[in-house]
């Protein structure tokens, strides 16, 4: 890697970088005066690249990881997890839930119920959209009914769809204008979630024994 200052001509592969004068913003519309910066060449890689990358966390896949470890059965490590407003909303529902979730170095621990949920939980989804969504399909696994609110905006934008497809799943859902907030859980749904793990354990065991 060659750095070169910005001023001096840049080779193929160079990238030269440039940042506005802080003095010159009361000028800059006449003059659009630059400050020069360095500039920093990437040379192509001369051979094949042996490398382990470590890719930046992700609030998607932390908010997916979170919720397929909910369900599961036993202690999901989740690495290097992002941790933004957000993502803390899904894990607080979860631990609303009744799902534990403890801190490890630069991971979260999960311990899943195996899809049996208790219920009777206030969620708090605050602001987020990703959240409300995954939580309330999570609730309607309870046993009782749980209460799944969010910000007034969040209140604002539309769930129908979802509460639809829950309860054509069996789910019970009792909400105003297809949005939040809802109460959901305690339907057959939920029980024939039960009835399900209870036959496949049944299975299992009669398999085994």
């Amino acid at each position: 890697m060659v750095e070169a200052e910005a001023s001096s001509l840049p080779g193929p592969g160079c990238l030269p970088l440039v940042r506005r004068n802080p003095r010159s913003v009361g000028t800059e519309r006449r003059h659009n005066t630059l400050a020069p910066m360095h500039s920093r060449c990437i040379q192509p890689a001369r051979r094949p690249v042996d490398a382990d990358l470590a890719a930046p966390p992700s609030k998607s896949w932390t908010h997916r990881a979170l919720v397929a470890a909910a369900i599961a059965d036993g202690v999901t490590r989740i690495e290097g997890p992002l941790e933004a407003a957000d993502t803390r909303c899904t894990r607080r529902g979860l631990e609303a839930l009744g799902i534990a979730v403890t801190d490890d170095p630069a991971a979260w621990s999960v311990r899943g119920l195996d899809g049996v949920i208790e219920g009777g939980a206030h969620v708090e989804c605050e602001a987020s959209g990703t959240s409300a969504r995954f939580l309330t399909a999570l609730a309607a696994l309870g046993r009782s009914g749980s209460h799944v609110d969010g910000s007034p905006r969040l209140r604002q934008r539309p769930m129908e769809e979802l509460l639809g497809a829950l309860e054509s799943l069996g789910a019970s859902v009792e909400a105003t204008g297809g949005a939040l907030p809802v109460r959901v859980g305690a339907g057959t749904f939920a029980e024939a979630r039960l009835r399900s793990r209870e036959r496949g354990a049944a299975n299992s065991r009669a398999r085994y024994s």
